[in-house]
């Protein structure tokens, strides 16, 4: 038996920012309230990350709201792993991308009221190779972290849905 889940006031997710893609040195953390990012071509903290290479790690929890199968999605074009519940296999791993792909969804089913934890990787780098001849344009940065509930849109998981700690599995 695992210990209860208290359910406090906070709300969003940890954002650990990373000065490198393998999610190495710190740079900084905070809450954030959700994930919809769009860091373009730019730094997500200029002078404190360089704008070419960059990781963010999110960790905390998802409240289901409702017992139903929910469709995660998650938006990018750069390299991201997305778990629910099991945090030793991810839900969604698109950390290796080829083609043109940059929308990625599962679903899971949950059972409402109850609280699941959630991590959520993301990495940003060159893209190609790296030489003067074959160096492919810089892609823009972004991600966004949604869900779909049974007859309903798509969209981004709203902050009174997230806690920056994590359930018991």
């Amino acid at each position: 038996f695992r210990p209860p889940f208290e359910f406090k006031e906070d709300r969003g997710l940890k954002g650990v920012y990373y000065k490198n893609r393998r999610f190495g040195e710190v740079a900084f953390d905070r809450i954030d309230n959700t994930v919809d990012w769009d860091f373009g071509k730019d730094s997500p903290a200029p002078g404190k990350i360089d704008k070419q290479e960059y990781s963010v790690r999110w960790e905390g929890s998802v409240i289901a709201p409702e017992t139903a199968d929910y469709e995660f999605i998650v938006r990018s074009g750069h390299a991201t792993r997305f778990w629910v519940n099991d945090l030793e296999m991810p839900l969604i791993d698109a950390y290796v991308q080829s083609g043109s792909d940059e929308e990625y969804s599962e679903v899971i089913h949950l059972t409402g009221g109850r609280a699941y934890p959630i991590r959520l990787e993301f990495s940003k780098s060159n893209q190609g190779v790296k030489d003067d001849k074959h160096q492919k344009p810089e892609k823009p940065a972004y991600v966004s972290l949604e869900w779909k509930l049974p007859q309903r849109v798509a969209q981004i998981i709203p902050r009174r849905f997230l806690i920056p700690r994590k359930a018991p599995e």
